[in-house]
């Protein structure tokens, strides 16, 4: 019986019934009275056309600075982030190949298994399988991305200022084609190791033939941009292919 008073007009009840019935409507009715004092506060005297104006440019102003802000904290953060990935894979925790990739580029093997990829598809398919297998041999290979750079390769390399000295360095366009053109080149020789194991049957087989037309297309090439538009397509499969996520090595400070 204690508790039907009513919250809004504190008016007491005897029967539960009737207190909840007025309950309802006084709520009603109380909440509708707020809402009128709120729309009560809400009025104020509308600026002239000249205020107005003053602050549309005002706020114009604001957001202009406010984006230059964001952009050079954008800027800052790259910057920031490209030191942190040089920093950590140069640090003692990361791991040193025992060839550099001058070196490492050198031991690249072909075979039979590798022509085959160009044949079923095209010079890429071969040059991705040499990399696969070699790069799936070593443990510690001389060549790493993140995903947090995209399209970006390290390489290990010798220090430029210090022979004795080695570090990992962001992989330059001509490495890449170098590494590119190396693998091209001793497919090449696989090509032509194959054309002479099977010059009679070249001769003698009119499909097989056709074949080693659309074969030599294939090894070599279709020309420059051609050539431009697969190195580029064989940079996004290597990147996915080995890029780690470097997140996961360190710990972030937050300012």
């Amino acid at each position: 019986m204690s508790n039907n008073y009513c919250k809004y007009c504190q008016r007491y009840f005897r029967f539960n019934d009737l207190y909840e019935q007025h309950n309802i409507t006084c709520e009603f009715f109380y909440k509708k009275a707020r809402e009128r004092d709120r729309e009560f506060d809400l009025q104020e005297t509308l600026p002239s056309a000249m205020d107005q104006f003053h602050l549309i440019q005002h706020l114009a102003l604001e957001v202009s600075r406010l984006k230059k802000q964001v952009e050079r904290l954008q800027t800052n953060n790259i910057v920031k982030k490209k030191k942190m990935i040089s920093e950590y894979i140069n640090s003692e925790g990361f791991f040193k190949p025992q060839l550099t990739f001058d070196d490492w580029i050198k031991t690249f093997h072909t075979s039979f298994e590798s022509l085959n990829y160009v044949f079923e598809g095209d010079l890429m398919d071969g040059i991705m399988h040499v990399l696969r297998s070699t790069m799936n041999q070593e443990t510690y290979p001389p060549l790493v991305a993140f995903h947090q750079k995209a399209q970006t390769f390290y390489v290990y390399t010798k220090d430029p200022k210090d022979d004795h000295r080695f570090l990992w360095r962001i992989m330059t366009q001509n490495e890449y084609e170098k590494m590119y053109n190396r693998i091209s080149h001793k497919l090449l020789q696989e090509f032509l190791k194959w054309q002479i194991h099977n010059a009679e049957k070249i001769n003698n087989d009119p499909d097989l033939k056709e074949k080693n037309i659309s074969y030599m297309y294939k090894i070599n090439g279709c020309g420059q941009s051609y050539e431009d538009r697969r190195r580029s397509e064989g940079k996004r499969i290597l990147f996915q292919k080995i890029a780690q996520d470097f997140t996961q090595n360190v710990v972030y400070e937050y300012l």
